[in-house]
This record gives C-alpha cells, structure tokens and sequence, in this order.
C-alpha cells in the first residue's frame, strides 16, 4: 500500500469512526434561562445505536443512589411530564414503574422531562442530602449534580454523552467536567454516564480562586445565598493543607484537575445569635428550627466534592472548609484508584454495596489526619490527643459483637446496619491508625499502609476494578502474611479492638480509663453564654473569686485543660504556670494559669510512655514520618 493510498485509508478509517462515535453519543440539552419556579426542562435526542436496538418497549430510569452516599436518593420522584416520541415525533406511551423507571411503550427516539430541585422540594421519604442534590434558582444558581437531571436507558451506562447547555452571560460553571464553552452555551462531553455522575456542575456568577498543588490545578467555586464573595479567603484558609497533600503524594497527584463545588446558604441574619449578642430562648429556637433538617456537609467525586455550608456572616464557612477539604481531597485516592466493581461498574437503578468501607471511607478519614501531621499542619500530639482519641470514644458505641465492619458496609442500606454509617469516619479511621502500626510493627518499617494503598492503586488505577471477594487477600499480600489475622479479628471479624496493645507497639500508653491526678479547669469560677460553636464560648460573667483575669465577654476555648495543661507526656504537675489565650474585644489577650491539680476518673487516657524501646521509637517515627 503506497502512502497516498494509507492515507486515504486513513482518512477514510477516521471519518467512519467518527461516525460511528456520533452515532453512539446521547445528546441532552437544558436552557437555563427557561426556570418555571425551580424546575427546567431537559431535552434528549436518543442515540442512533441506542434506537436502532430498541424492540417493542424500552426502560429510562434515574438513579436510585450513587457512589459515595450510601442511602436511597430516589432522583426519580422528582421527575415530571415525562413524554416521548418515535422518530416521526409521534407520541409514545409512558408507564412510570417505581420511584425511578420509566416503562416506554415503542421505540424512543426524543424524549423531554420536568427536573424539580431537591432543594426547594418536599418529600415524604429519602430526602436527598444536599450535596448529592439539585437546586434551581433562576439567575442565581443552578446546582446539577447529574443523577438528578439526566437519566439513562437502561445498559448504556457506558455509551458517551453530550450536554448542550445554554446558559445566561453572567453565568459562570464550576465543574472537572470536559467543556468548550462560549458567552451562552456550554457544550459538556462525558465518556460514560458514570464519568457524567462523577462530575457535578454548578453555574452562578463567578467567585472563584485557582492554584496549583503539585502536578494539580485546583480551583475553588463558590455561591453564596448572602452574596459575600469568599474563595480567597477560603483558599487562604486551606492553603497549608493543601500543600500537606501534596508532600503526602510526594509532589505527584494522580488527577491534573480538581473542583472544590461550594454552596453557602444564608443565615447571616442570625450571626447575633451566635456571636452571644442575642441570645433570648425566642432567638435560640428560631436558630434551631432554620438548621433543622439542613443537609450540611460535603460529597466526594473524583475530581471535584460538592459543599453545602452554612454562612453566619463571620469566618465559621471559611473554617469549616479547612476541617473538611482534605478528607473529600484523599478521595482522588480510593475510592478514585482504588476500588472494587460495585464502584467500577456501579447499579444505579439497583445498586450492591461493598464490603469496603473501610478502604473508601475508613482509610481516607485516617488519611486526612496523617496527611496534616506529616505535613506540619498539626503536630504528633495534635493529632493523637485530639483526632485519635476522639475516634476511639465515638468508635465505643460501634456494635461490633453483633455486626463486622465488613457486613455493615454490604448492609449499609437497611436497618440496623444503616444507623452505623456513620462509624466509617470514626471506627473506620480508628481501624485505618491500628492497621498502619500493625504494617509498620510487621515489616520492621520498612512499610506502611499508605505504601500499599498506593502500590495497589497503581496496579489497579482509575479504570480497572479490583475483585470484591479477593482484595483483602490481596492487600495482605501487597503488606504483610501477619495482617490477615487484623483483618480476621477486626475488619471481617468481631473481637474486641486491642488498641492498647497495637498503640504500645509505637510507645503510646493507652487505657479505656485513668484514675490519678489530673488538672483542675480554670474556668471553675466562670458562667457562659448559652451558644457554643465550633471550639470557641463567650463568657457571660466572671465570679469574684476568679484569680486568672477572665472578663465577660472573652471568647476561650472550649477544651482549655486539654490544650493547654498537658503534654504529650503526661498532665502538667501541680503548680506548673500554663498560659491560655483568650480573645477579648477582637484582639488576642494571653492569661497566665498556675496549675492546680486533684484526683479525677477519666475515660481514654493516650499518652507517650517516658520510657521506651528502641522499635517503639522505630514505629513512632515511621508512623509519623519524623
């Protein structure tokens, strides 16, 4: 074959690719300048292979969950005026079968539907948590998180999807989604409808900050219901953790691209409330009633999360970004590299639940605390007296005789499994810390369990599924013969967690409960306002006996004996002079505190034995990374 024939070969090979490629590609388009009260319309032209397959009937359906929720969504209920039509755009008859399936009598070459937002619509059952939702706001803001505005025919999640979505000036999107855009439209590609679910959308005027951490361009997108512009003070913010991430991944990520999706809802008119300015039992209740049933918090993708927040006019938004960016962040890890075909190849209309919980949620929980302490946003002690130890006390109400971590995660949908899902950011990243001593104490430190989880997510990657059954088999294999027996005893199994002894192995004295001398709280001689939010409380009046110098009014913190009267070594003796800073009047006031101490019962003692061995020090330092 001569060169122009093996170029017209080629060309000619192209074009029929091409075509075929056309032909595979599912077409929806959506105009938001159209908003009818919180609702819009979305359009599909089917297919060509897609119709061409049809027979008699044919079934479009919406999702009943998606990854990373692990709770029934029902998208579906908030599906109107579903019509469709032949190819002759002759009208075809709808059965609606279910909360999500829609039963299409004939073969469906366009099909048209109603959205109604979950944010602006009530529901009996399953309320959808808002970053997994939809809100419809005309000129202000339209949230798509793309379960809720596009369906699919059933098996042809794999096929390629187009979105054409026209749009006003002003409107700007935020999103890790593959777009070419212009002053009006936006025209989005996806390979698969999963890489469409996995990439949310959000379009309002612009607020947004970029920058890069290593190899990554990350950009924060913010709306806020207030209109208070605050990216950068959010990039400010979470700027040091960002970079603990990167040294985490050694300066290499395995995404170029991620989107921080933030949705602010307004409650600045209660920042008197708050601040202890106003705080009658009338002003409490109406706070109270407005946070009711608010979905706040975040969902992971894998490259972008989605945030629903409050906003009370001061910094709590911006602080609340910091607490919870670098556990959704590690989630480019696993579940994005590493993940099993419940994931892989997710059911949307009748999804199955992995039994690895303890990978996607647990270990990346861990992660996000370990990922700060390598990176000196916090210290050692930081993180084992404050992160840790709070995982163990809320890991205590885990019922482990009665269901094994691995059998909650499968059951995750039904009762009584449901009600400990939220154990996987508490017992789940205790397992995570446990498991890591345990790899260390094992292979001498010569690894750790972030060095499997990496090895094996570069084995497995982004596209390929690891094997339900067979992963433990296989991360004990990529770590250490010895692990199968913590697997065995903790993840799979039911026995009682040894976290004393595991802990030991790094030099840290743990016991469920101390008795001896411990601090007496400084505060003794103090009243505080009724509000308490985050860490912080303001004082409403200040006893005569008070020696330290506290004034109605100081904002302390909360855990003052714990921040300050105690070392990684122990509690401070009696007579010891800490200093504590309390904020008064806007500015930073320091207090000098003399020690006293008395004879207290505390749960979870955790602090570094004095004296250790030299693989205790070993583990510690491999653990820590210091």
């Amino acid at each position: 074959m001569n060169n122009f024939t093996k170029s017209v070969f080629t060309i000619g090979l192209l074009l029929i690719t091409g075509i075929g490629y056309a032909q595979n590609i599912q077409k929806y388009s959506v105009n938001l300048n159209e908003v009818n009260e919180n609702r819009l319309m979305v359009s599909l032209e089917v297919a060509s292979t897609t119709y061409t397959s049809f027979k008699d009937t044919a079934v479009f359906q919406f999702p009943k969950t998606i990854p990373g929720t692990y709770a029934v969504l029902d998208y579906g209920v908030y599906i109107n005026s579903f019509t469709a039509l032949d190819a002759n755009k002759n009208n075809l008859a709808v059965v609606k079968s279910g909360e999500n399936n829609f039963l299409i009598i004939g073969k469906p070459k366009y099909i048209t539907y109603e959205v109604k937002d979950s944010y602006h619509t009530k529901v009996k059952k399953n309320k959808i948590f808002e970053p997994a939702g939809t809100n419809i706001q005309k000129g202000k803001n339209i949230l798509i998180n793309n379960s809720g505005f596009f369906g699919i025919f059933k098996g042809t999640e794999n096929l390629p999807i187009e979105l054409d979505i026209k749009k006003s000036e002003n409107f700007y999107a935020i999103t890790s989604l593959a777009n070419e855009s212009t002053a009006s439209k936006v025209i989005f590609t996806a390979s698969s409808y999963h890489e469409l679910v996995d990439n949310p959308i959000m379009f309002s005027e612009p607020d947004t900050t970029s920058f890069m951490v290593a190899n990554c361009r990350v950009t924060i997108g913010v709306y806020n219901e207030s209109g208070r512009k605050i990216s950068k003070d959010i990039y400010k913010e979470i700027e040091k953790s960002m970079n603990a991430l990167a040294n985490f991944f050694d300066n290499q990520l395995p995404v170029n691209n991620y989107s921080f999706i933030i949705y602010l809802r307004d409650y600045t008119e209660f920042l008197p409330t708050i601040e202890g300015k106003e705080i009658g039992l009338f002003d409490i209740l109406k706070l109270v009633k407005n946070l009711k049933g608010q979905g706040f918090g975040a969902l992971e993708h894998g490259n972008s999360s989605v945030y629903f927040l409050p906003d009370f006019g001061n910094d709590i938004a911006v602080k609340q970004m910091k607490d919870v960016c670098t556990h959704e962040f590690l989630h480019i890890l696993t579940p994005l590299n590493l993940h099993s075909e419940c994931i892989g190849n997710f059911n949307y209309a009748d999804p199955k639940m992995s039994k690895h919980l303890w990978l996607y949620e647990g270990i990346t929980e861990y992660f996000a605390g370990l990922a700060l302490t390598q990176g000196n946003v916090q210290t050692p002690w930081d993180y084992l007296n404050k992160t840790l130890v709070g995982k163990i006390k809320s890991a205590e109400k885990y019922p482990f005789a009665k269901m094994s971590f691995t059998e909650m995660s499968e059951n995750v949908f039904v009762e009584p499994y449901k009600a400990q899902y939220g154990q996987v950011y508490e017992r789940g990243a205790l397992l995570g810390a446990l498991l890591d001593i345990e790899i260390i104490s094992l292979t001498n430190g010569q690894k750790t369990l972030k060095d499997v989880v990496m090895t094996l997510s570069k084995n497995y990657g982004k596209n390929k599924n690891f094997s339900e059954a067979n992963f433990i088999s296989e991360f004990v294999a990529a770590s250490h013969p010895g692990v199968q027996t913590f697997f065995d005893k903790y993840i799979t199994g039911k026995d009682t967690l040894a976290i004393s002894d595991i802990l030991a192995k790094a030099g840290i004295d743990y016991k469920s409960e101390y008795k001896g001398m411990t601090p007496v709280s400084p505060y003794k001689d103090v009243d505080f306002k009724r509000i308490t939010l985050g860490n912080k409380r303001a004082i409403k009046s200040v006893s005569k006996k008070d020696k330290w110098g506290f004034q109605e009014g100081d904002l302390v913190e909360s855990s003052v004996v714990k921040k300050y009267a105690l070392t990684e070594f122990g509690y401070l003796p009696d007579g010891e002079i800490y200093k504590v800073e309390v904020e008064r009047n806007g500015k930073p006031v320091t207090l000098s505190i003399t020690n006293s101490v008395k004879e207290n019962k505390i749960q979870n003692y955790l602090f570094r034995m004095k004296t250790r061995t030299a693989e205790q020090d070993r583990t510690f330092n491999v653990w820590m990374k210091m």
